[in-house]
């Protein structure tokens, strides 16, 4: 399913920017 396949897609690229956030933060200090 196109949509699932999309939602999927979204929820993935949130978590790598919540969890990427945070080793940013942490190299950059």
């Amino acid at each position: 399913d196109k949509e699932a396949r999309y939602h999927a897609i979204v929820n993935g690229v949130l978590m790598i920017h919540q969890g990427g956030r945070g080793i940013y933060d942490r190299n950059q200090h």
